[in-house]
């Protein structure tokens, strides 16, 4: 049980949480509040029903873009691998559960909208430095300044979770803001950094000078690992893994925004601002290496000192020893220490084209890098159906989206793809006549899909435009405001 549960945390990791590039255009589902704390969910309230989602996203790994197959086979064009390296070269497995979650509006003209919730987060992050995957091709002597440079090896999982409360509220007829606060339980948490690993090779003699150091904090790992059957939470079932008490933590999310007109909206939000303090079975190392040359073998004295070969064998090799002893002694503490969630914000621009359509534009953080551009249309099929399109941009992403919303009654399913065209398969030719298939676009990969059961329906709204005047200080002086159908 525990061997499949680690290997769950590492091939599916949602700490960072998703990215909700899809999700978030759709505004008829709770759940598009995750990085948009500041909107309304649909109706006077809602119960949310366990959902599920899972994410891969990558700026480099596309094995099915270095294939060539011929009448021989299916090989990988190294050459095609290497020229798609970076100097960052990431990959992340995320993977969410919602629990349980609900929400209610209320106040004058049910302005004001509470939610609650619980929900479970993992995530595995990966950065491998461009040179490190190139070392066993081109070797150590083959780089053009003769420095391999791995400062840039970073990982990280983390396991946690989150028990929720949100405020949401329409100010006036164009501001709306809300906050939402997490108290967080951590379980897991292992992440290694500050790698500052050189290897240089001088051109003229060979010789080596290699420098290393990196750190690396754990906590709440011992059960994971723990190789006796049924001695953990983790193996007496869910009650037992639910009981878990876990290490304190706490995040907030917060947003806001502005409409200028009746058709333009304008957004912006952070989400994740908080961070967990670990107790529970840490352990902490720190290396800290001085650059050590390596001389290597004295050559040029084998012809005058058959004794010299054998000298400076023993020099390189108690240079190499010296070198891994201090290696082997890293600083270590076994005190507590705090974990930061990654700060994800997005800003959004809303142009409302008619009562049923709307584009998009947003500019967003990324899953595998720092920034990522977001352009959407949300359309609407009456009061039955909400679809959302969505193409990402940015770093090594590149992913075009699709999602919907489908009412049954007071009854909600929806799904969201944040790449479609992943769909589109490479066939590998295997040795025996077998075949597998790659996605030819592996930059991104994440479905969400779960039910809902919300409490009121949207109304059936006229144009903006229609029955309709404005107030004081807005864009037609006069008047007092007749909504026809209120946006909350």
């Amino acid at each position: 049980m525990k061997q499949l549960i680690l290997l769950f945390l590492a091939a599916t990791g949602a700490a960072t949480a998703q990215s909700d590039a899809v999700l978030s255009g759709l505004d008829w589902v709770p759940q598009h509040t995750h990085l948009r704390p500041h909107e309304r969910p649909l109706g006077r309230g809602y119960v949310q029903l366990p959902g599920v989602d899972a994410g891969w996203s990558t700026n480099w790994l596309q094995p099915a873009q270095w294939l060539e197959t011929d009448d021989a086979g299916t090989t990988v064009n190294a050459v095609a691998m290497l020229a798609s390296l970076r100097e960052a070269n990431t990959l992340q497995f995320t993977a969410q559960a919602d629990w349980v979650g609900m929400g209610r509006a209320f106040g004058p003209q049910q302005r004001h909208f509470i939610t609650v919730g619980v929900s479970e987060h993992a995530a595995v992050d990966v950065s491998l430095p461009g040179d490190l995957i190139r070392l066993p091709f081109l070797g150590n002597a083959g780089f053009e300044d003769g420095q391999v440079d791995a400062q840039s090896l970073a990982a990280q999982l983390l396991h946690y979770r989150s028990y929720h409360l949100g405020w949401q509220a329409h100010l006036s007829e164009r501001w709306s803001a809300g906050v939402r606060l997490h108290h967080l339980r951590g379980f897991e948490f292992a992440s290694l950094r500050d790698a500052g690993v050189t290897w240089a090779t001088d051109a003229d003699d060979w010789s080596w000078t290699v420098a290393a150091g990196a750190e690396v904090q754990t906590a709440g790992m011992a059960e994971l690992l723990d190789t006796t059957a049924g001695n953990t939470p983790l193996e007496q079932g869910v009650r037992a893994y639910l009981g878990l008490a876990g290490d304190a933590g706490w995040a907030a999310d917060a947003g806001v925004a502005f409409r200028p007109s009746e058709r333009w909206s304008l957004e912006a939000s952070v989400a994740g601002l908080g961070r967990i303090a670990w107790q529970r079975d840490t352990w902490s190392a720190k290396w800290s290496l001085d650059p050590v040359p390596f001389d290597g073998l004295a050559l040029g004295a084998w012809s005058l000192d058959p004794d010299a070969l054998q000298d400076s064998l023993d020099h390189w090799a108690g240079q190499t020893q010296a070198w891994a002893d201090s290696a082997a002694r890293p600083t270590t503490t076994e005190d507590g220490f705090t974990s930061s969630l990654p700060v994800r914000w997005n800003l959004r621009a809303t142009r409302q084209l008619g009562p049923r359509i709307s584009v998009q534009a947003a500019l967003r953080d990324g899953l595998t890098g720092p920034v990522a551009a977001t352009f959407g249309a949300t359309l609407e099929l009456g009061t039955a159906l909400q679809a959302h399109v969505a193409y990402q941009h940015g770093n090594g992403l590149r992913a075009l989206g699709a999602g919907f919303a489908a009412q049954f009654g007071p009854l909600q399913w929806y799904t969201a793809v944040d790449n479609v065209l992943a769909a589109r398969l490479a066939a590998v030719e295997l040795p025996d006549d077998r075949t597998a298939y790659l996605p030819l676009d592996a930059s991104r990969l994440q479905v969400r899909t779960g039910l809902n059961w919300v409490i009121g329906r949207k109304p059936k709204c006229p144009d903006p435009a229609v029955d309709r005047t404005w107030g004081a200080n807005s864009q037609q002086p006069g008047g007092q405001v007749a909504r026809v159908c209120p946006a909350y």
